[in-house]
């Protein structure tokens, strides 16, 4: 994945960004683990920089990535 570097800091992100906007699909248990899966795959595939808004399944979608974000510590 490439990356771009922001200004002239040593901070950088992938330079394609992860919508987080339907990650848990409809709130089911079956939903909620396809949406782990795919924020571990964007993460192992490069991508460093992830889109929320808190309109997101009431922030429900920033909960699960949130916890895949303390699993992947």
């Amino acid at each position: 994945m490439k990356t771009q570097i922001f200004g002239q800091t040593c901070l950088s992100s992938s330079r394609l960004i992860y919508g987080c906007m339907r990650v848990i699909g409809d709130g089911s248990k079956r939903d909620r683990k396809k949406g782990e899966a795919a924020i571990h795959h964007a993460v192992e595939n490069g991508y460093t920089h992830f889109d929320h808004a808190d309109i997101y399944a009431g922030g429900e979608s920033e909960a699960l990535f949130g916890k895949c974000l303390r699993l992947s510590l």
